[in-house]
C-alpha cells in the first residue's frame, strides 16, 4: 500500500515537471536587443576581417567565412525590424526610413561577400566586405549617436 502512494507521488511530480517543461520550451522567447545584435554584428565582422586578409588565410577559412557572411545576413535582417535605434537618429526627418535603407544597404553588401566567399575570390570577397564596413559606418554616423560626447 505504502509503494502504491510513493508510485503515485513520484508520477504525479514527474507529469508535473514534464508540463513545466513543455510550456517554458512553447514560451515564446525574448527578443534579443538591438545591441545584442550589433555586438553579433561586430564579433562576425572582426572575425571575417581577421580571415579574409590574406590569400592564405582567406583558404584557410573560406568555409568560415561564409558562415559567418550568412550570419551577418540574418542579424541584419533582424535588425532591420528592431526600432531601438530610431530615437538616437541625429538629424534623419524619417528615421524609420532612413534605418531600414541603410540596414537594407548592408544586408546587399553582405550577400555580395557570401557570393564572393563561395565562389572563393579573396580579392573580390575582401572588396565586398570593404562595402560591409562602410555600410556599417554610415549607419553609426547616423544611429549611433555617443551619449558621453
Amino acid at each position: 500500500m505504502m509503494l502504491r502512494k510513493w508510485l503515485a507521488l513520484a508520477a504525479s511530480v514527474s507529469c508535473v515537471a514534464i508540463l513545466t517543461a513543455g510550456l517554458s520550451a512553447a514560451a515564446p522567447q525574448e527578443e534579443e536587443t538591438l545591441e545584442e545584435l550589433m555586438e553579433k554584428v561586430s564579433t562576425a565582422n572582426n572575425k571575417i576581417n581577421r580571415y579574409i586578409r590574406t590569400p592564405v588565410s582567406f583558404k584557410k577559412s573560406q568555409d568560415e567565412i561564409v558562415s559567418l557572411a550568412k550570419e551577418l545576413v540574418e542579424l541584419g535582417k533582424k535588425s532591420r525590424e528592431n526600432e531601438e535605434a530610431l530615437d538616437k537618429a541625429k538629424d534623419v526627418e524619417k528615421p524609420k526610413e532612413k534605418w531600414q535603407a541603410l540596414m537594407d544597404d548592408m544586408i546587399k553588401h553582405t550577400e555580395t561577400l557570401v557570393k564572393q566567399a563561395e565562389a572563393g575570390d579573396q580579392g573580390l570577397a575582401k572588396d565586398a566586405h570593404t562595402e560591409v564596413k562602410k555600410a556599417c559606418a554610415e549607419c553609426h554616423k547616423v544611429f549611433r549617436v555617443e551619449d558621453d560626447f
